[in-house]
C-alpha cells in the first residue's frame, strides 16, 4: 500500500482529515511536526528561536525520509497517513522524495477560513500575525500544487472533504483494489460479501464501502482511474448518473442504461450490470424463468428499468410496471420495447405487451395510506391476478429507509402458484415476503440475487470464470 502525504498550510486540516481517515481504514498515522518535537525534546518555535529555520529545515527531511523508509520495512501491510509540516514544500529534494515514494495531496485552505481557527503569535514562528499567514500563502500556494498529486478543496464542510480523502484513498486503489459507493453506504453487505468470495477463491485483497455524494461523483471516477484500483460496484443513487464518466458500457448495462460494476483496465473505465443477469441466476435457482411469464415489477427506478429490459429479452409474455412516477415507467417501457426490436430475436420470441400503471405504494402522509388497491384500481388489481413473478424493486421496507408499504394486503390478490422476490436483503424479511409467507407462497429476498451479482462481478474484475453454484452455496452458507 502506499503512503498519503497531505501537504497544506497552517490551519488547512491536515492532522484532523489525517487522523479520522487513518481511524476510518485502519491505517497508521503520523504527525511529522509532532515527531520532530519528540526526537528534539523541545517544541517548534524553540527549535527556530535556539538553531534557527535552516537546522529545522533539514530535521524535516530527514524525519521525512526517516517515516518513508521505515514504511518501506513494515511487515503488517497496513497503509500509512503522514501530515507533513507547511513548509515542507521548500526544498525541492522533499518533494522529490514525497512524489517517489507516496500519493501527494493538498488540503487547500483559503487564508481567511484559517485565520478564524489558527492561534497566531510567538508559539507559530511564521505566523506572529494574520497577515503574515497571506504572504505565507502566496509564497507556497505554487510549491503545493506542483508537489500535489491530488487537490482536495476544503471549503468550510468537513465531512464532504473527508469524505473525498477517503474516497481517493479507497477508489485508487491504496486501501485495497476493490470498493463500492453509493450514498447511504453503511448498510451495504457489499464488503462481507466479497470478502467471502475472495476468502474461497484464494484471493487476498481488501474491499470496502465508500460513501460518495452525487456532487463528488465524476472526482471518485477521476480518482478510480488514475490509481492501480482493479474496480468499484456501484449502487443507489450513481447506477444511472455514472455511465456519463466511463469509457464504454457494455452487455446489459448497454441495455438498461443502470451500470453495477466498473472495470477499471489499463487507464479505461468499463461499465456493466451484474445485478440483471445476478436476478436470473437467482430465479432459476427456485426454478422460476422470465420466459413465458406475466412479470410485474413494483417501482421505475434503475434496478426495475434492468429487471424490466432482462425479462423483455428473455421472452416474457407480458410486464407490468406499477410505480407512483409514470413518466418514468413509460421511459423504461419505451426503451425496453425499442432494445426488443433491435435485437435478433427468435421468432418463437414474440414481442411482450409493457404495461404502466401508477400507483403509490407507500404511505405518503401519517393519516392518508394510499395503497395499490385504492390507487390504479382495477388495473393493478387484474394485473395482480394474473401475475406470475412479483418482484419489488422499490426501496420500501429497507432498514435505515423511512418509507414503507401502505398496505401489503394486495399480495392476497396473487395467486398462491406465484414467486414473490424482494430485491431488499435488510431485512431478511420485508412486510411483502412475511405476507408471501402467510400464503405459503414461494418467494426469495435480495440476497440470492446480491451473491450471483458479486459473482458475476468479481469474474469480471479479475478476468476469471468460477463454480458459480459452488460459490454461491459457500457465500449463502456465511450468511444464513
Amino acid at each position: 500500500m502506499k503512503t498519503i502525504l497531505l501537504i497544506g498550510m497552517p490551519g488547512c486540516g491536515k492532522t484532523s482529515y489525517g487522523k479520522r481517515a487513518a481511524r476510518e481504514l485502519d491505517f497508521e498515522f503520523i504527525d511529522s511536526d509532532c515527531l520532530i518535537e519528540e526526537s528534539e525534546g523541545m517544541s517548534i518555535a524553540d527549535i527556530f528561536r535556539i538553531s534557527g529555520e535552516p537546522y529545522f529545515r533539514d530535521l524535516e527531511t530527514k524525519t521525512l525520509e526517516l517515516i518513508l523508509k521505515e514504511t518501506k520495512r513494515s511487515k503488517d501491510g497496513r497503509g500509512l497517513i503522514v501530515s507533513l509540516g507547511g513548509g515542507i514544500v521548500e526544498r525541492e529534494e522533499n518533494v522529490r522524495i514525497m512524489r517517489d515514494t507516496g500519493l501527494v495531496i493538498l488540503i487547500d485552505r483559503d487564508p481567511d477560513q484559517i485565520i478564524g481557527d489558527v492561534k497566531f503569535g510567538d508559539k507559530r514562528p511564521l505566523l506572529s500575525e494574520p497577515a503574515k499567514l497571506w504572504e505565507l500563502y502566496d509564497r507556497r500556494i505554487a510549491l503545493y500544487r506542483n508537489a500535489a498529486h491530488r487537490i482536495l478543496k476544503n471549503e468550510g464542510d468537513y465531512m464532504n472533504t473527508l469524505e473525498l480523502l477517503m474516497t481517493n484513498i479507497c477508489l485508487e486503489g491504496i486501501a485495497g483494489r476493490f470498493a463500492v459507493i453509493g450514498d447511504p453506504i453503511a448498510h451495504s453487505f457489499s464488503p462481507a460479501l466479497h470478502k467471502a468470495i475472495f476468502q474461497k477463491i484464494g484471493i487476498a485483497d481488501t474491499y470496502r464501502a465508500v460513501r460518495v455524494k452525487a456532487q463528488n461523483l465524476a472526482a471518485a471516477t477521476t480518482a478510480l482511474r488514475a490509481g492501480d484500483a482493479a474496480g468499484i460496484n456501484v449502487t443507489i443513487p450513481h447506477k444511472f448518473r455514472i455511465a456519463a464518466y466511463l469509457d464504454d458500457v457494455k452487455g446489459d448495462a448497454k441495455i438498461s442504461g443502470a451500470v453495477n460494476t466498473v472495470v477499471h483496465k489499463d487507464g479505461m473505465l468499463i461499465g456493466y450490470n451484474t445485478d440483471m443477469e445476478g436476478l436470473k441466476q437467482a430465479l432459476r435457482r427456485h426454478g422460476r424463468s422470465y420466459t413465458g411469464s406475466n412479470v410485474t415489477v413494483l417501482g421505475a427506478g434503475g434496478a426495475a428499468s434492468g429487471i424490466v429490459h432482462k425479462a423483455a429479452a428473455d421472452g416474457a409474455k407480458r410486464i407490468s410496471i406499477l410505480c407512483r412516477t409514470p413518466e418514468k415507467g413509460a421511459e423504461i417501457a419505451a426503451s425496453a420495447r425499442t432494445v426488443f426490436r433491435r435485437a435478433e430475436n427468435d421468432a418463437s420470441c414474440p414481442e411482450p405487451e409493457i404495461a404502466v400503471v401508477e400507483c403509490d405504494l407507500s404511505v405518503v402522509d401519517p393519516g392518508i395510506a394510499q395503497g395499490i388497491g385504492s390507487v390504479g384500481g382495477e388495473n393493478a388489481s387484474e394485473i395482480l391476478r394474473y401475475t406470475d413473478l412479483l418482484i419489488n424493486a422499490t426501496p420500501l421496507g429497507m432498514h435505515g429507509v423511512n418509507a414503507k408499504f401502505a398496505g401489503v394486503d394486495f399480495v392476497n390478490l396473487i395467486s398462491r402458484d406465484a414467486f414473490v422476490c424482494d430485491l431488499i436483503y435488510n431485512p431478511s424479511e420485508t412486510a411483502l415476503l412475511a405476507a408471501a409467507a402467510r400464503r405459503n407462497m414461494d418467494r426469495c429476498n435480495g440476497l440470492e440475487m446480491l451473491i450471483f451479482q458479486g459473482i458475476l462481478a468479481d469474474e469480471l474484475f479479475l478476468g476469471i470464470t468460477t463454480d458459480r453454484n459452488e460459490l454461491f452455496a459457500y457465500v449463502i452458507d456465511q450468511f444464513m
